[in-house]
């Protein structure tokens, strides 16, 4: 029904269609000289030649049966395909160009000369032309023939009846909906939700319906648009997916003029863009973004995992990350468990973390945790009120929030530096003064970045460390103790993701704090890196699972 729905014969009577140049296209519904209703008789007509439902004779029903008969021999016959070296023509308005057609022809391996039409217009349709003078006009039927005339290896066109079927629906929907209007956006969105699930259009692989919604989107003026208002992750995903294959790549340089266009106007304002003498950096990820001074078998990175939970994906991009730059540097990756919150941290979770990483195959040439530096770091602590940089504060934990929201200095900031020593000696005592205090960094309060006023060095704990049970009662945050043990330890790059780019200014601060009393410190460089943005995210729960036979609990897979 589609198939007839969608063909025109060019010239002659129908049931002469074989004999003459025909031409199959989509701006009539029936064969020439052949109405609706005659193919309407021709379905509902009787053995006997009477009138069908409509009234017309059985000359229409014979008709209308000639012109199927016709049209499937000319689908058929052995001279519609290409013999030997002989090649289509395929033309199209250069403004508009058959992008879908033309990655399709070099997917399947169909060989056609294009010839984009710079004296087009609009009303100018895509025609594939073949050696034999046969037509085929608008790209759902180019698609079509390309796909059935394609490689054997390079099945187009599904690989059953019903994927068949799926992607005819598909080509028509994209032709006639994935167009420029008020409803574009709203066919977006339901596109999207249909692949939330789906890599591609139809089937496990790149099939003419993904290229055909590929080709609208592509040569539309509205999909770029919709695509940055980010509201349709699943269907950007998909569309970049697609676009980066090589044939359609190659389909986008040569043919889409707004597409050369963009990227030359992008080139000439990028041209100037200097930054410490080098190029901006550009927007998408790559691994080719060298280490700043890095220095070849010098560099070392750290996986530092908090030992209060499983791992989950973004882990495992943080983990790689550190061992793919140590290892194109020939440097050392320590693994280090943050472990400077008793309240969270189990033994369990070590043994889970070491055991995934292992999976994930990462090698480490250190082991280390935080908790060894425990003496050091409280005595650092204790240096840095003695020269002011630290002070004791019991203000409420919510009066405290509220207070660094709005840049008010605590009451408690000014306290002398005796009175912070004898605050200090009752927090370590884990005596009930001590216990209402923390230590803060006396930073800047009036800064516009949250992360610089007075963030907390120090506070109280008293529950069982998984390693040092109870003989700390006071510990240090993480903003305090990553910069001095990344710097002890001769971390020479330290990888984050951009998310805490807010906090890199207050990682230096608390560094250069830190040298004035430890001042054989090395720097320490943080290169930062963008967090993981799955669209399916792996989720991690109390439901147990198996991996390589053990149990897995939580484990991300």
């Amino acid at each position: 029904g589609t198939l007839l729905r969608r063909l025109t014969v060019g010239a002659g009577a129908v049931g002469e269609a074989a004999s003459t140049p025909v031409c199959i296209g989509v701006q009539r519904a029936w064969p020439r000289g052949a109405s609706a209703g005659g193919a309407r008789s021709c379905r509902t007509s009787s053995k006997s030649g009477s009138s069908g439902a409509n009234g017309r004779g059985d000359s229409h029903s014979r008709g209308c049966a000639s012109a199927v008969q016709s049209i499937a021999r000319i689908l058929t016959r052995p001279s519609v395909e290409l013999p030997g070296n002989a090649m289509a023509s395929l033309s199209f308005w250069e403004k508009a160009p058959a992008l879908s057609a033309v990655a399709a022809a070099r997917l399947a391996g169909v060989p056609a000369d294009i010839k984009p039409d710079a004296q087009g217009n609009k009303d100018t349709v895509p025609t594939l032309t073949l050696s034999s003078g046969d037509e085929f006009s608008g790209v759902p039927l180019i698609l079509r023939y390309i796909a059935r005339s394609g490689a054997a290896e390079k099945p187009l066109y599904g690989s059953d009846a019903l994927s068949a079927t799926q992607i005819d629906y598909w080509l028509d929907y994209a032709n006639c909906n994935v167009v420029a209007g008020a409803n574009f956006e709203a066919v977006c969105y339901g596109i999207n939700d249909y692949l939330a699930l789906r890599t591609f259009i139809v089937g496990h692989a790149i099939s003419m319906a993904d290229l055909a919604l590929w080709g609208q989107l592509q040569a539309g003026t509205m999909w770029k648009k919709v695509k940055q208002q980010g509201k349709v992750p699943y269907l950007s995903r998909w569309f970049d997916f697609v676009a980066d294959l090589p044939e359609c790549k190659a389909a986008v340089d040569e043919y889409d003029l707004g597409a050369r266009k963009r990227a030359a106007v992008a080139a000439d304002a990028g041209a100037g863009e200097v930054k410490n003498g080098k190029k901006a950096a550009d927007a998408g990820g790559s691994f080719d973004n060298a280490l700043q001074n890095a220095v070849m078998g010098k560099v070392v990175t750290r996986f530092p995992p908090e030992p209060s939970g499983f791992l989950h994906i973004g882990h495992a991009k943080a983990a790689l990350l550190n061992q793919y730059f140590a290892e194109r540097y020939q440097g050392k990756l320590i693994v280090r468990f943050d472990d400077t919150n008793p309240s969270k941290e189990k033994d369990e979770f070590v043994e889970n973390i070491l055991q995934d990483i292992q999976d994930l195959g990462l090698k480490w040439d250190r082991l280390t945790y935080t908790s060894d530096y425990f003496p050091e770091l409280l005595d650092i602590g204790e240096a840095l009120i003695k020269t002011g940089l630290l002070y004791c504060d019991d203000t409420p934990v919510d009066t405290m929030r509220d207070e660094r929201l709005n840049g008010i200095e605590s009451k408690r900031r000014n306290r002398s530096v005796e009175d912070n020593l004898a605050m200090w000696a009752e927090m370590l005592k884990g005596s009930e003064e001590g216990l209402t205090n923390c230590v803060r960094f006396k930073l800047d309060m009036k800064s516009e970045n949250g992360c610089m006023r007075d963030p907390t060095a120090f506070r109280c704990n008293l529950a069982h460390h998984w390693r040092t049970g109870h003989k700390y009662k006071v510990y240090p945050t993480y903003d305090f103790a990553c910069p001095f043990v990344d710097a002890h330890e001769g971390v020479t790059h330290a990888l984050r993701t951009s998310e805490y780019k807010d906090r890199e200014e207050q990682f230096y601060w608390i560094l250069k704090a830190i040298k004035t009393v430890r001042p054989k410190l090395p720097d320490v460089h943080i290169w930062d890196y963008s967090r993981y943005g799955g669209v399916r995210r792996v989720l991690r729960g109390p439901a147990r699972a198996v991996w390589g036979g053990r149990p897995a609990h939580a484990r991300w897979s």
